[in-house]
């Protein structure tokens, strides 16, 4: 295992965006916009290990929310200019907030209820 760090001492980040086709074959380059959805997330990078002939594999922390502003460049694959997005305090009585609460309980007690 490689760890990564540059020369401030930090380790590199990188932006991480879902597909819009969630039946995207594996390994296919991403070359427009529209393939993506414009918030993400911002990943620092950890630490890297190569996987035979597969390539890489990464542990990455997530560091925030980032929302695309623009394409940089499409060649030699898709570079984006993102700005970093701020999140609301932690509000319990928020509606949103309220209605997900019993899914995340739902979610929390399901492996309890199906352990052997």
């Amino acid at each position: 295992m490689l760890k990564l760090k540059n020369e401030s001492g930090s380790y590199p980040h990188i932006g991480l965006f879902l597909t819009k086709d969630r039946q995207m074959e594996e390994g296919k380059l991403i070359q427009n916009l529209d393939e993506i959805h414009e918030i993400g997330c911002l990943g620092q990078i950890v630490h890297v290990q190569g996987v035979q002939q597969l390539g890489m594999q990464l542990l990455v922390a997530g560091a925030g929310r980032i929302l695309i502003t623009g394409a940089v460049r499409k060649d030699p694959f898709l570079t984006v200019s993102v700005e970093r997005l701020s999140d609301k305090p932690f509000d319990p009585s928020d509606k949103i907030i309220k209605a997900w609460m019993p899914v995340s309980y739902t979610h929390l007690t399901l492996p309890t209820i199906c352990s052997v």
